[in-house]
């Protein structure tokens, strides 16, 4: 179990990242080189940042409070993610991210200015949510959740 840390994956060295099951609340920078967390079913409250690469987040299933950006052309395989709520999901420069697991979202704030968002910037993004049959904002003030398509992509 990982907490609080942050973690910088760039291609010029190695990190066992294997055997990771938990993240909560750390902040992942990955470019350089693809990375795989074969072993993480939980990320709450932590932010994986892809730049480029691909992340094999294939066994992530919780990212609640959490964010992934993808750029640059980077992927990530979330198809396993159920539970997105209160999570920022962005993607840029052509990306696209697909979450098919995720029936729901909720971004269910838990004080005031909080200030989620799903978007997807740039000719060609795509942010796939097309499995999302229902969608509640925040509650407390100036906590809305922000859903934007700019630029030529598409938030489905």
């Amino acid at each position: 179990d990982l907490a609080g840390v942050h973690v910088t994956l760039d291609g010029t060295g190695t990190l066992a990242t294997g055997a990771w099951t938990t993240l909560t609340s750390i902040h992942v920078l990955l470019s350089g080189a693809d990375a795989s967390f074969p072993m993480t079913t939980s990320a709450i409250g932590s932010d994986f940042v892809i730049d480029g690469v691909n992340a094999d987040l294939g066994a992530l299933l919780d990212l609640a409070g959490g964010s992934v950006t993808l750029k640059n052309g980077g992927t990530a395989d979330v198809a396993a993610v159920a539970n997105i709520n209160r999570a920022s999901m962005i993607v840029t420069d052509g990306s696209t991210l697909t979450l098919p697991s995720v029936a729901s979202y909720d971004s269910a704030s838990t004080a005031n200015y909080q200030k989620p968002e799903l978007r997807a910037e740039g000719a060609d993004s795509l942010l796939d949510l097309s499995n999302v049959t229902t969608v509640t904002g925040g509650t407390h003030d100036d906590s809305d959740l922000f859903i934007t398509a700019s630029a030529g992509a598409t938030v489905d």
